[in-house]
């Protein structure tokens, strides 16, 4: 059995107390109960993903364009052949509904962000997005900035479209009700330093007094495996305080809430309100965390059976041994493994280039699932898909240039 520092979960007395003190500020803390089992869900609620930079085409499939203009070809069949039923058909026409105003509040919550940081906004679709990151990072490291990076996503209109049917949503209203990973931005700060994290609350709180942005929820992730788990939060708790207060003056519904994450995940999640109903996230976290998160978001997939990503089928068997139903106590061993992963991630210096934790020689959890080895395989999977994107937009690039040569 696999042996970490042991994890002090809140008993249910000392809970209580602190959500009653807690609730007289309208802030909820969330009691983590260790027998009620492992929670796959990781979060509350889907969370804008930030992965690797995507290289896309700049041609779309048809359900895209059909997503785009709201329309669907009579026939038109799935990858698999299948004819779209009527959900599917509806989440096409919601999704398309959402579509420019998707677009025009992503470009509204770029432009805040960057005006209220002085800051460029990367967008990790860019083709490019990786060097200028990486660049961004040591220097801004390097020259002890207090915001190292800003990086943007917004979910694709195929992407949307799955989800909405996936939920059976049918309606634009209970779209903007219900999904709240659309768009998003990231605000990456030291990992060791709480004065980075509290100018980026300091920032937010004059941004909200002076209306220039609207924040609706405040969620602050912590780690059960940091002690005292407080002292990790990327800003102080005072701060998120005085921007609770400011925000419950501008927005109505305000919800603020503390939880521990089952498998470690820390950061502090923003939801800000958009112009046509769209909710925004903003997420402030440390480079550090946010590399492993990659990583644990395709363990997520492997241990809820969600489906791992195209290129780790060979995990899919490890996954397999550790379900709950089947082996409980690797199950455990496992995500009290990602727990302690996170820590150490945590508590890393931004500029330490370590590797992440490694399993211990006597742990019963499959060797193929040490985060060093997923991480390896993932650098693998990136690159080859990014050269073979890069290829193929070159090959698009030089047929377009033989078309033009060819009618000149």
């Amino acid at each position: 059995m696999i042996t970490f520092p042991k994890i002090n979960f809140l008993n249910r007395n000392e809970a209580k107390n602190r959500t009653a003190n807690a609730n007289v500020q309208n802030k909820a803390v969330i009691y983590v109960n260790p027998a009620f089992g492992a929670n796959l869900a990781p979060l509350s609620r889907d969370t804008v993903s930030f992965g690797a930079g995507r290289v896309s085409s700049p041609k779309l499939s048809q359900e895209e364009k059909d997503a785009q203009v709201g329309k669907v070809r009579k026939g038109a069949k799935t990858r698999e052949g299948k004819k779209l039923d009527q959900s599917c058909r509806g989440s096409l026409h919601v999704s398309a509904a959402l579509r420019d105003e998707a677009d025009f509040a992503y470009k509204r919550l770029k432009n805040d962000i960057s005006s209220i940081f002085g800051m460029h906004v990367l967008e990790t679709d860019d083709i490019n997005f990786s060097s200028m990151y990486d660049t961004e990072l040591i220097t801004n490291i390097a020259n002890k900035k207090p915001v190292l990076a800003i990086t943007a996503r917004k979910k694709s209109a195929k992407s949307l479209s799955e989800k909405i049917g996936h939920m059976k949503i049918t309606t634009k209203k209970d779209a903007l009700e219900q999904i709240h990973d659309i768009i998003g931005v990231r605000i990456l700060v030291s990992n060791s330093d709480r004065k980075s994290g509290d100018y980026v609350g300091e920032k937010l709180l004059k941004a909200v007094k002076n209306g220039w942005i609207k924040i609706s929820e405040i969620e602050v992730y912590r780690n059960p495996a940091l002690s005292p788990s407080s002292k990790y939060d990327y800003i102080s708790e005072k701060k998120l305080d005085a921007i609770a207060a400011a925000s419950r003056t501008k927005t109505k519904n305000f919800n603020y809430v503390i939880r521990q994450t089952e498998f470690g995940y820390s950061a502090v999640h923003m939801l800000v309100d958009l112009p046509g109903g769209i909710k925004g996230e903003i997420q402030i976290i440390s480079p550090k965390v946010a590399a492993f998160k990659e990583i644990e978001d395709i363990c997520y997939k492997g241990l809820s059976g969600k489906g791992l990503p195209k290129g780790y089928a060979k995990l899919k068997a490890s996954f397999e041994k550790l379900d709950p139903k089947i082996n409980r106590e690797g199950y455990d061993e496992f995500a009290e493994y990602t727990r302690q992963a996170y820590a150490k991630e945590r508590r890393r210096p931004s500029r330490d280039k370590g590797a992440f934790l490694a399993l211990p020689e006597d742990s019963i959890i499959p060797p193929r699932l040490d985060f060093n080895y997923i991480a390896m395989l993932k650098s693998n999977i990136d690159k080859a898909q990014k050269e073979k994107a890069v290829q193929k937009m070159q090959d698009e690039v030089a047929e377009l240039v033989g078309e033009v040569a060819e009618q000149a």
